[in-house]
């Protein structure tokens, strides 16, 4: 809206740009065509089982790898940086990075609280607060080594003998793909816009070749793959907290 008798406001757009480009993954396994045939354990129908199970699960780890690399967002800083540079409206650079005081359960608690607060401090290149309401959108990722606090937190109703008030405040989820240091984790914001970009253009396909080729009748071997083609890359950072303890 606007006075009565004012014109339009008009707020120039500053120039971005997200690159993905797929990248194509691969994985090839051979088997003794004398193991597959008399395989009366089905110790390699599970190998090849579990070679196709760990290809849908890569995605996984290309968005951890996002994290895991910290790599550069569409400003040209980190995705996790105290220095994302102002734009438009914006008066002063901006940060998603704040200080965690520990891993316990009462710390992480703590962490929820910065975090969102964060969040709710920044700004879009009008000046105005980037994000809208919270509820329901959060999405705490977290490194084995705490997924029990994490689950104190999110999901009890008691924390230290007092009403917990995080419980069911964001979705947990727990990654062994995180390579950071264990005492870190990270708050994502849901919605239309993904905090990480996610860009198939081959899904997973599994193929077998047992007949037909020279390999099979010269080796005696047979070969079973996966391939995808696909990319991950960040979204904006302000849809990512990083929670550092280290």
């Amino acid at each position: 809206s606007f006075p009565k008798g004012s014109s339009r406001q008009i707020s120039q757009l500053t120039e971005a740009a997200l690159t993905a480009t797929p990248q194509r993954y691969a994985s090839t396994i051979s088997i003794s065509r004398l193991d597959y045939e008399d395989d009366t354990v089905s110790g390699v129908s599970l190998r090849v089982a579990q070679m196709a199970q760990q290809a849908g699960r890569f995605k996984d780890a290309l968005c951890a790898g996002v994290i895991n690399s910290n790599a550069a967002c569409y400003d040209g800083q980190p995705l996790f940086s105290e220095t994302h540079p102002a734009r438009g409206e914006q008066s002063a650079a901006q940060s998603n990075i704040v200080a965690g005081s520990g891993t316990t359960a009462a710390a992480m608690s703590e962490g929820i609280h910065k975090a969102v607060e964060k969040l709710r401090l920044i700004k879009d290149e009008s000046g105005n607060a980037y994000h809208g309401e919270l509820a329901g959108s959060l999405c705490c990722v977290v490194p084995p080594a705490l997924e029990s606090a994490a689950m104190e937190v999110l999901q009890s109703s008691q924390l230290d003998s007092s009403s917990n008030v995080q419980q069911a405040r964001a979705q947990l989820i727990v990654s062994s793909q995180l390579s950071g240091d264990p005492s870190d984790w990270y708050m994502f914001v849901k919605g239309s816009v993904q905090p990480i970009i996610y860009v198939e253009r081959d899904p997973v396909s599994f193929e077998a070749v047992t007949d037909g080729t020279e390999n099979t009748f010269m080796k005696e071997e047979f070969l079973f793959g996966t391939r995808m083609r696909a990319a991950a890359i960040p979204s904006h950072w302000a849809k990512s907290i990083m929670i550092k303890n280290s």
